[in-house]
């Protein structure tokens, strides 16, 4: 119902209204991997919780939405074999 929330991070100049699902700040040589079919990874980020009614729930929460993976000043970065599902935010 309330989701956790935190504030300015002066030290990478990144606003945080409500946090994101999995962040990451300043990751080196970072790998993320899954199998493939059935059995891979799925991130669902139960949008739908987030989105409600079709612009209503846009309308609440304007861009006030976790994103459901997000990577700040990171280097050497693989994501493979993942499926991001039913975000709460567009990205």
């Amino acid at each position: 119902k309330h989701w956790p929330r935190g504030s300015r991070d002066e030290d990478i100049n990144v606003y945080r209204g409500v946090l994101d699902c999995v962040h990451f700040i300043r990751p080196r040589d970072l790998t993320l991997t899954s199998g493939l079919g059935v059995s891979g990874g799925i991130l669902n980020g139960q949008g739908d919780a987030w989105w409600g009614i079709p612009f209503v729930g846009y309308l609440q929460r304007v861009e006030d939405r976790p994103r459901l993976l997000s990577v700040t000043n990171g280097e050497n970065i693989l994501v493979e074999n993942w499926l991001f599902f039913n975000s709460p935010y567009w990205t």
